[in-house]
This record gives C-alpha cells, structure tokens and sequence, in this order.
C-alpha cells in the first residue's frame, strides 16, 4: 500500500502550476481535483480501466474503495486479501476484500496495478466508490468545496510559513495535528464545546458533522432534553443505522473560531481517538488546507450556517454567502461545481446564476440545465424547473435523474400518464438503482395512487436487500397498503417484520398506527403514534396519525394541535391524507 502512496505522488508530481505562499516558499500544485457536490457529498470524477467513475472524497476512509457491484463492472482483477479483513464506519464493521485496477486515472496522473478495497458502500450511495486518504493524504491538501475544487500542493521552503494563500487580510485559524501515517491517516485536531475540550476529526465523507453521543452526554445532552429534536437513522459503512439527535449546545470553538447558541447533531458513534466528525456541512462553510508537511491545519470562514445548511425552526439563519472566493471560474465546468456548492448551502440565487453561465458557455450539455432545474424547484419555481428538464432530455434522454424529476413534476401537475412513462424509463436504464425505485414509490404515495407504490416495493424487496434497507421498504408498503384500506393484514404483517429488524424505528412505529387506526383500534394506534413521537416527536405521519385519532375520541384541542405541528413540519400532509379519505382532524373522522 505504500508503493501506491508514492506512485501516485510521482505521478500527480508531473502536473504543472504553482502558488507562492510567502517569503521564500512554494506551493506546488500537482493536482487540481474538480469536485461537484451532489447534496452533501463532494463527487470527484476518474477512470478506471479506462472507465468514468465518480468517487466520493472522504478524508475519513483510510484506504480508497469501491463497491462490490462496481468492482466486478470494472474489470478489477482480485489482489491479496488479508484473511478476515474489515473496515469499521458509523454503521459498524463491514468484510472487504483487495481488488486490482489495470489503469487508474486522476487529475493526469496515470497509475497501473492500483489496489482498491471492495465491499458493501454506505446504503443510497450514488458514487462508484471512494478516495480515500491513500490518495489525500499523500501531500499537502486544500479543500475548496465552496469553489468546486481540492487542490494537492507539494510545499517547497515552507516549514515555518502560514499557507493560507488565499486568505488575505481574513482571519486565520491554524491548528497542530499529531502527523498522520498509512497505518493512522486520520486528521484528529483540537477544538471544544460548551468550554470543554473535545478531539475533531476532519471527515469529509461524514456528510453532516457529528458528535459522540457518549461525549455529549458527559456536556449534559439527553435525548429528552429541552430543545432536542430526533434528527432521523443515518448510517454508513456496516448494517446498522443509527439515531441521531439535534441539540443545542452553549458554545462550539475551533482555533480562534467561536459559533456561539449553536446546534450540533448527536449520534451513538464510536470514534476511538476523537469525540466527534467536521463532516462536509463544515467543509462547505470553510476553505481549509491541511498541511501534511507541517502536520498544520489552515482554514478561513466562508460565510453562512457551519454545521446546519437549513434554518432551523424558530429563527431563518443568514443566507449562505460566500465571502474570499477564488478567481471566477474559467470555464462551464467551473461554474457548474461553485453553483453546485451554492445549491448545496441553499444559496439558490447565486446557483441559479451559476448554472446559468454554465449553460451560456456549453448549451448542449444536459446535466447543466439538469442542476438548474433542481435549483428552480429549491426556490419554488417548478414552471421553470421544468422547462430545464424538457430541454435536458430533449439533449440527454437516458439522464435518470431528469426522467425521475421530470416524471415528480408530471404527477404533481395530475400527468400520471406522462410521469409513468418518465418512471418507466428511468428504471429501465442501466443506471438505475434501488433508490430510483423507492423514490418513485415516493412519488405515487403522495399522488394518491398507493397500488402504483406497492408495485415498486413489491420489486425492491425482491431483490432482497440488506436489513436496513429491508426495514424500511417494510415500513413503507405497511403505510401504502393501509392508506387504501386493503390487505390490512398483509400490512400488519409487513410493520411487524420491519420493527423485527428496527424495533424503535418511528417510521414503522407510525406506519403500524395508520394499520391500527384503519381497523379502528384507536387505542393500539394512539399507542403507536405516541412511541413514534417519543423518538421523532416532529415526525409528521405520528402527529397527523394521532389528531385524527384525538378527533375521534372527542379531543378536538389537541386533534387541532397536533394537525397543526404535522403540517408546520410537511405542509402537504392534509392534502394527501384528503386524497385516502383518511379524514380531517379539524372536520371530523
């Protein structure tokens, strides 16, 4: 694995440019690597056996990887696996084995006989694989998600020099790190919560930053206390999937940095040498190099939410803007990845524009329109979402994600014809994946139309997913098949195996009280709906579950309260429980 470490620094070693820092240093750059961030993940594009691959850059994995299926459509010959080898994530520890890529191409550089490890990748993952710290570890290493880009510098004379280039007259945070080897590659630095020290590990393919619940508990979190919200399952590599929690804490300080009344995600995650994961939420509000040569870490704030890319209810957050951004792109690739980061911190104006420029500079590429119609619809403007979606399929009709976006839009408008053909299409095509499926099903759900739903997970659990994924198919044909009031003992029976497999699951908790309140057991349901609350209690369905059955058992105050926190949370919950007939808890059952 070694060999592979310096390969590939010979190799990216041949590109060319280079950045002054100050006095007598330089920092070389061998390797400016476009990143596109897809929601929270920053994409990375290569080769592979003279194949396009997208990696996620995950500064967390120790090794790069990519998943079985990708591996065996790759061509990748079997290496040497040491027997028994695993690698841990948040969901726990996963087998893996040593694959061998022919060719591997990144940046320019070129690399043969290249090891990947092969395995499970963390459930809904869109990207074939990973880059891993065998790769960004090798040198000195600027993220800059906010203008599409990580850059790898080999430094010259600079051993005792600040390499915040970029920064100007802006603040400066340096941090020390205890330096990273092959065998220990993590990033582990400094910084405190509510005025006491915790260890942070800078982890971009930890999607959203994430605290050791066992570390807040010792600052006084509980998962009942005041202002906590359940904040959903999320999970990684290995089976499990874990709750997580959003709570507020005093104070979180890093460097010179202090984010004061500020709220943190919570999790069971167990991190041997650190208390808690800067994801990519953090990355995006930050321009940061990691200084390998030494063992330093330099980052500026770019402006916006750091740990929360959305407001969070009770007060709008600032709009996220990006101050100290570099030189303006130079071409359409450029101003695709920086709209694509905007987009990602909900700075729709500014993606918007973005993908415009985009598109002026390359009018036939499909995925430009694509993304602006995704910026369309987050700023409310379907009309002209789906404008940009007509002309994306009219260039690319095999995109997948325009036919699944254009076919939303259809269903949404009551063109159930046109958006089963948009639906067809799109899980006919190689590309399609599980996920396809289950948003589909999504889609039919909330149009009314359960029977189209339980079509697409009748044929998701065909393909015998893994238990997590399993469990929530379950829950989710539970719900379709007692919103049409038929098979409600096939539904039972589908609530019943999900919670087998995620007992405190609040899906499926609620999804057994719609079951229950269908049959007319309002007790059972009232049950149901109150344990999912007490996980989630913002979630939607238990609220709207549970006024209706407020309402019936004569409690219209609090039939209204909760109708009231359900919508408050999914605006459309009336609409769609209108369309089953379910009843309206402010008009009567």
């Amino acid at each position: 694995m070694r060999q592979v470490l310096l390969g590939l620094a010979a190799a990216l070693s041949l590109a060319e440019a280079a950045s002054a820092a100050e006095g007598g240093c330089q920092l070389q750059k061998v390797a400016d690597l476009p990143v596109t961030m897809a929601g929270l993940k920053p994409h990375v594009p290569a080769k592979i056996n003279g194949r396009d691959v997208v990696l996620v850059a995950d500064s967390g994995a120790f090794f790069s990887m990519l998943g079985e299926a990708n591996a065996k459509r790759l061509g990748l010959s079997r290496g040497m696996t040491p027997p028994g080898m695993r690698v841990r994530g948040v969901g726990g520890t996963a087998p893996v084995k040593v694959g061998v890529a022919d060719r591997f191409e990144l940046s320019g550089g070129v690399l043969t006989n290249v090891d990947f490890l092969v395995g499970d990748l963390a459930p809904g993952s869109r990207a074939d694989g990973i880059l891993g710290q065998n790769v960004l570890g090798v040198l000195d290493v600027e993220y800059d998600f906010a203008n599409g880009a990580i850059r790898l510098f080999k430094p010259q004379g600079c051993e005792k020099a600040r390499l915040a280039y970029w920064a100007g007259d802006k603040p400066v945070n340096v941090l020390s790190f205890r330096a990273t080897t092959p065998s220990e590659p993590h990033v582990i630095a400094n910084a405190s919560v509510n005025g006491r020290p915790i260890r942070v590990m800078f982890d971009t393919g930890a999607f959203r930053s994430v605290l050791e619940q066992s570390t807040a508990e010792r600052l006084g979190f509980r998962p009942d206390g005041p202002g906590v919200e359940y904040g959903g399952l999320s999970g990684g590599i290995g089976p499990r999937r874990l709750e997580n929690w959003i709570a507020p804490f005093a104070e979180f300080a890093i460097g010179e940095e202090k984010i004061q009344n500020t709220r943190l995600r919570v999790a069971p995650i167990t991190l041997p040498k650190a208390d808690m994961l800067l994801g990519a939420d953090f990355f995006l509000s930050h321009r940061i190099l990691i200084s390998n040569s030494q063992d330093r870490v330099y980052f500026t704030y770019n402006g916006g939410p750091v740990f929360r890319l959305e407001p969070v209810e009770g007060g709008p957050e600032e709009p996220a803007q990006v101050a100290g951004a570099a030189d303006e792109p130079k071409d359409a690739d450029g101003y695709h990845r920086r709209a694509a980061a905007s987009l990602a911190r909900a700075d729709h104006v500014r993606a918007i524009a973005d993908f415009t420029r985009a598109i002026e500079l390359e009018p036939r590429r499909a995925i430009h329109l694509r993304q602006r119609a995704a910026a369309h619809l987050a700023s409310g403007d379907p009309a002209a979402a789906r404008r940009d979606l007509d002309a994306a399929l009219a260039l690319a009709g095999g995109d997948v994600e325009a036919r699944l976006m254009r076919g939303e839009l259809r269903l949404s408008a009551g063109d159930a014809d046109g958006a089963a053909e948009d639906f067809a299409r799109a899980t006919a095509s190689p590309a399609s994946g599980p996920g396809v499926r289950a948003r589909i099903a999504q889609a039919w759900l909330a149009a009314g139309k359960a029977g189209e739903a339980v079509a697409q997970y009748d044929v998701l659990l065909a393909g015998a997913p893994p238990p997590p994924v399993r469990a929530a198919v379950l829950a989710s044909r539970c719900q379709a098949r007692a919103l049409v009031r038929t098979d409600l003992a096939l539904a039972l029976a589908d609530c019943e195996a999900a919670l087998k497999i995620a007992a405190r699951d609040p899906s499926a908790l609620a999804a057994r009280g719609l079951v229950h309140l269908q049959s007319a057991r309002l007790e059972a349901a009232q049950a149901d709906f109150d344990a999912a609350l007490k996980r989630d209690p913002r979630h939607a369905q238990a609220l709207y579950g549970r006024s209706l059955v407020l309402r019936r058992q004569g409690r219209a105050a609090e039939a209204d309260a909760d109708a009231r926190a359900a919508q408050a949370v999914w605006p459309q919950i009336a609409a769609i429980a209108a369309r089953y007939e379910l009843g309206s808890p402010a008009g009567g059952p």
